[in-house]
Order: C-alpha cells, then sequence, then structure tokens
C-alpha cells in the first residue's frame, strides 16, 4: 500500500485551504536575507565521543528567502499542518495558501507524487519541530497516513541555545541528535526513506526568513574537496551550527544598529523519494530525516543524494 490520501481528505483539505486564504496573496518581503543567518558547523558520528568533525570546512546555509515583513510563518498553523507527509498545499514550504514560492529551494525535477494522482506536485517538505525562545523544543507528529502516525522526538533530539543581548536571543547554536536504535525504528515501522534539504525558520519580531541546506549541493562539496572523506551511507549523525537574527536589525535614533531577538524557530526537512520509481512502502512518506542521517548516495537526478538506508 503506497501513499495515497483518500479523495475526501484530500477535498477537505483543499476547502480548509479556501477558506483561511481565500484573500491570500504572496507575502511582503524587502527581498534581503544573508546565508550566514544559520550555518552547518559539524557533522560527527552518535558514537564518536570526541565528537570527530566529519566536515573539512564550515557551511552556511546554501540559500535563504525572505525577509518576511510583518508577518507569521506559524499562522493558521502553517508549521504544523494536519497531515504532515510533504503533499501540496500543506504546510507553508509545501505552498498552502500560496504565500511563499515553494519551489524557491527546489526545482521541477524535485516535484513528487504524494498524493497518488498520477501528477508529480509535491514539495515534500516536512515539519520536524519548533522551538520557542528560552522555551521548550515542541516536536511534531508526521503523518497520519494509513491510520500511523510517528512523534519525530522518537527519533532525533534537537537542541537550542540562545546567546542573551538585552534579553533578546540574537544568536545561538543548534544541534540536531538522531537516536541509537533509530536505524531499527526506522526500518520496523517505515521501511526506507530519504532526505536532501534542512530549513531554519527564524522569526524575529513581525519578521522571519528561512534559510536551507541543500545537502545535494554540500556533499557533492565534501567530495570535491576530500576525496577520502569517511562520511558513510549507513551511520547515525549528530549535526550541529549557529543561528543569528542579524537579517533582523534596525537603526534607532542614534544611529546605532538594533537587532531583533529571535521570537521562535521551525524546523523542517525534505523527502525526495518518489514512490513511482523507489516503491516506498506508504508510512514511509511521514519520515524523511528517519534522521539517523544515514546517508546513501543518490545520482539519479547527475548529482549525488542522501539515502537514509
Amino acid at each position: 500500500m503506497y501513499r495515497r490520501l483518500s479523495f475526501t481528505v484530500c477535498v477537505l483539505l483543499v476547502l480548509v485551504g479556501v477558506s483561511k486564504f481565500a484573500n491570500a496573496a504572496l507575502l511582503p518581503s524587502n527581498g534581503i536575507c544573508s546565508t550566514t543567518g544559520v550555518t552547518l558547523e559539524s557533522i560527527a558520528a552518535v558514537t564518536d565521543v570526541s565528537k570527530t568533525n566529519l566536515l573539512s570546512k564550515s557551511y552556511d546555509s546554501t540559500s535563504c528567502l525572505g525577509v518576511f515583513k510583518n508577518a507569521n510563518d506559524d499562522q493558521h498553523n502553517l508549521s504544523n499542518p494536519a497531515i504532515n507527509i510533504g503533499q501540496l498545499d500543506s504546510g507553508l514550504l509545501n505552498g498552502q495558501g500560496g504565500l511563499i514560492d515553494y519551489m524557491a529551494f527546489i526545482s521541477d525535477s524535485d516535484l513528487q507524487d504524494f498524493d497518488g494522482d498520477g501528477n508529480a506536485t509535491d514539495p515534500g517538505w516536512i515539519y520536524l519541530a519548533n522551538y520557542q525562545a528560552g522555551g521548550n523544543t515542541e516536536y511534531r507528529s508526521l503523518g497520519p497516513i494509513g491510520g500511523q502516525s510517528l512523534n519525530i522526538a522518537d527519533l532525533l533530539t534537537i537542541t537550542i541555545s540562545c546567546t542573551w543581548q538585552s534579553g533578546e536571543c540574537v544568536k545561538g547554536a543548534w544541534e540536531l541528535r538522531t537516536k541509537l536504535d533509530i536505524i531499527d525504528k526506522v526500518q520496523a515501522l517505515l521501511g526506507k526513506a530519504t532526505f536532501d534539504h534542512l530549513t531554519f525558520a527564524l522569526k524575529a519580531s513581525n519578521d522571519f526568513a528561512i534559510y536551507d541546506f541543500n545537502f545535494n549541493d554540500i556533499f557533492a562539496a565534501e567530495k570535491q574537496r576530500n576525496a577520502g572523506s569517511v562520511l558513510n551511507f549507513n551511520t547515525p549523525y549528530v549535526l550541529s551550527g549557529f543561528f543569528n537574527t542579524y537579517d533582523f536589525s534596525k537603526i534607532n535614533g542614534k544611529g546605532k544598529t538594533i537587532y531583533n531577538g529571535l521570537s521562535h524557530m521551525n524546523i523542517a526537512a525534505r523527502d525526495p523519494s518518489d514512490p513511482s520509481t523507489t516503491q516506498v512502502p506508504e508510512p514511509a512518506a511521514i519520515l524523511l530525516f528517519g534522521f539517523g542521517l544515514l546517508m546513501m548516495g543518490r545520482t539519479a537526478r547527475s548529482r549525488q543524494k542522501l539515502r537514509l538506508a
């Protein structure tokens, strides 16, 4: 049984979207964001107590979108869609409400057919967690598909720490750590799954921006820099990096730059698996990251893909 949603559910989703965003237009953006807003500093094996960094260098986000002015990526549950499998019109990154360009980080060849209607229109973004500055990380529910859902907290832990200035979280660090038994859990429940992007949406004051890491590009660059890279396809990893709110700045009356502090952060990743070619069992659509960050090389589109074994 493959990833399909009933016609009734699809109709309901469309009706809900229409009712909420009947007068929706593209969110206003100043078009100014810096890829240095979020960085990737390290990838290390979960079992390596010394946390040996397997990257040859640090990476800024591959690209960014925004800054979106006077907007909230959390509005109408856009960062916590009722059906969280990467389907078109389900979540902000998947084009719900038509508020942003959901093709900003992907190309036409990346679109998939998650709803089984024969048309590759689904962007594949799956929401992982929400972090409120100074508070806790709330993990999303993946699915439901075929009556099954999964809490991403059963697969990984995301830790965010803030550096506070004048009571504001203006920068900090992030870590995504997979669980040691993630492989067994994933294969027992979800089968194989893949991922190729990781995004961070940062909201400060009344504005937000989205920062994307394209692992196709990052791992191709790593291979080019170091042909002997020890990054492999079946090891659980820990990813870590930094973030800042420098894109959300303003000049006060004394000519001093003031940075708005972080309000919240939403983390998502993209599942590029296509059931028409990979025959992924239905529940696998909801994993994405299966997040062992188990990386299976993929060359189908003339560039390296990361595959979760």
